[in-house]
């Protein structure tokens, strides 16, 4: 049985939230970034008035409104059909991203609750490790009237062990109520079949990754507590082509393709290379840019793990956010993960960011396939090699 969870004194789960009855005009500091921007469209999208200042992606939205129930959304991503992480909708759904990362989604209380997977990280916040994340996911579990979560995934299990909601399980385990069997995954999309107790309906989709199937799974067992039919639902989901920065094709140069995806945690890390691994390149090329001392420190193992599927790995620093340095604490770490989990792979630590744009300049060659990993400026790295080889070309 898993305990209960309680809140660090003074965090946002502890602090009482803001009523903006009355509100005509907000000024966002950090309006630079993803989440503050949406924030923004979405205010204004209402009436208020919004100036901003800064300091330095979601299952189940085109299905609901290709069903007609034109929901309002806010998520951290920026879906490649609508190019934005926000919108103010006429109907009754509000769609959002909830954001475990320092418990503010311990905030809501949301009438349906999606949890796709749960695994160690944001350990800066949650010090007690494994056991305490997964007391918070079951406290936010208690929040909602109706939880969809996957029973492949064991953290989800194990976090929603004696939950008050109501839950229904998605997955390929056979016990799931709602049953997702892979049929094909290929570079042109992912195609199965999801089995609920009375019908089942074929889902195709144009990107690859049976966790790709697992999240339509999800939102269309989503869509269906909404009242809308899974056929409806499923035919939504197969124009879905995407989210910016995820398996993202950033260009060719010399014949090689560069792609770039937002993962940094191990899980997706290993997703994502299996993804990229399909597309049959002559060899791939990953660009790790760990996330964080804090994380980088605790997970250091699991994350070189998790890049053994490239051929060559490139590490660079760490990517510090806002945490102040820690001792001993740099990309280093992941590079000794890396030899543990797999001896005598190809890996380079380039901590200065011109290192890295020579040393693909130099290393890249025809059918490789290069992909930047990372939710800092990762992507920017990638980016000036590809310009570069380009203008050499």
């Amino acid at each position: 049985m898993r305990r209960p969870y309680v809140p660090p004194p003074g965090s946002a789960p502890t602090l009482p939230v803001p009523s903006l009855e009355g509100v005509r005009r907000l000024h966002l500091v950090g309006i630079g970034g993803a989440g503050m921007r949406n924030l923004a469209k979405l205010f204004m999208a209402r009436g208020i008035e919004v100036s901003g200042s800064d300091l330095k992606d979601s299952s189940g939205l085109r299905e609901l409104e290709r069903a007609g129930l034109d929901p309002s959304y806010l998520v951290g991503g920026e879906p490649n059909e609508t190019g934005s992480g926000a919108r103010s909708g006429s109907g009754g759904a509000f769609v959002t991203e909830a954001d475990e990362s320092d418990g503010t989604f311990l905030l809501l209380r949301p009438d349906i609750g999606i949890v796709t997977n749960v695994e160690v990280d944001h350990v800066d916040f949650y010090r007690g490790g494994r056991e305490e994340i997964e007391a918070a996911f079951g406290a936010f579990a208690d929040r909602c009237r109706l939880v969809v979560a996957c029973l492949d995934d064991p953290g989800a299990v194990r976090a929603l062990e004696g939950t008050r909601a109501e839950t229904v399980w998605y997955g390929t385990d056979p016990r799931a109520s709602v049953r997702v069997e892979v049929k094909e995954l290929s570079p042109a999309g992912a195609r199965g079949i999801l089995r609920f107790e009375d019908e089942a309906v074929e889902v195709r989709l144009r990107v690859d990754g049976a966790h790709m199937l697992r999240n339509a799974a999800a939102a269309i067992a989503t869509a269906r507590a909404l009242g809308v039919p899974p056929a409806v639902a499923a035919e939504a989901l197969s124009g879905f082509s995407g989210v910016h920065r995820r398996f993202e094709l950033r260009g060719t140069a010399r014949g090689a393709a560069f792609y770039d995806d937002y993962g940094h945690v191990p899980t997706e890390i290993a997703v994502t290379l299996e993804v990229a691994r399909r597309t049959r390149p002559r060899r791939l090329i990953a660009v790790f840019q760990p996330h964080r001392y804090a994380r980088t420190q605790a997970l250091w193992r699991e994350l070189g793990a998790s890049l053994v599927e490239a051929d060559v790995v490139v590490v660079t620093d760490v990517y510090g956010a806002e945490q102040d340095p820690i001792p001993g604490v740099t990309g280093k770490l992941v590079v000794r993960g890396v030899a543990l989990a797999a001896p005598g792979k190809r890996v380079v630590y380039l901590p200065h960011r011109a290192d890295v744009v020579r040393f693909l300049e130099r290393e890249v060659r025809e059918g490789d396939l290069v992909i930047t990993l990372g939710c800092g400026d990762v992507w920017m790295l990638g980016d000036a090699a590809l310009r570069a080889i380009q203008e050499a070309s």
